[in-house]
């Protein structure tokens, strides 16, 4: 496997084994440990850093891959990065603004926050795969 195709393949399984890690462990943990309240105000100041972390991830990555001629994974990974950045910039705003008036009251507020939270999540499972699907292609180049 050229070297290129290695360097990318490990940022990608990196970024693979956090998203896993955040949304098996952490996250479930986290409204273990605390009481939902707490545990959402904790979560909203992880998940600006979560989309920033892996989405400058899947961007250097894609850099690398088209630098190093891998056309379609670079393509695929900066499709990626995108999904990181419409989640952090465009979703997650909106997802705060509209749990905070359900948590005031606004009962209005709760189907667009439903909505919103929901398209996040089918958001990050397709990045996943994605990103799963990037490293099936990498993989298959040894």
């Amino acid at each position: 496997m050229p070297l290129t195709a290695l360097v990318v393949l490990a940022l990608v399984c990196a970024v693979i084994g956090g998203m896993l890690f955040f949304a098996g462990g952490v996250a479930p943990q986290v409204f273990r440990a605390l009481p939902v309240a707490e545990g959402g105000r904790f979560l909203r100041r992880l998940f600006p850093v979560y989309y920033l972390v892996f989405g400058v991830a899947t961007l250097v990555a894609a850099a690398i891959a088209a630098a190093g001629g891998l056309w379609r994974e670079g393509l695929l990974l900066g499709l990626v990065a995108v999904g990181f950045a419409v989640a952090r910039q465009g979703l997650m705003p909106r997802i705060n603004g509209l749990r905070d008036r359900v948590t005031a009251g606004d009962k209005a507020a709760q189907a667009p926050f439903d909505t919103l939270h929901r398209t996040s999540v089918w958001l990050n499972g397709f990045q996943l795969l994605g990103l799963v699907a990037i490293a099936v292609l990498l993989a298959s180049r040894a």
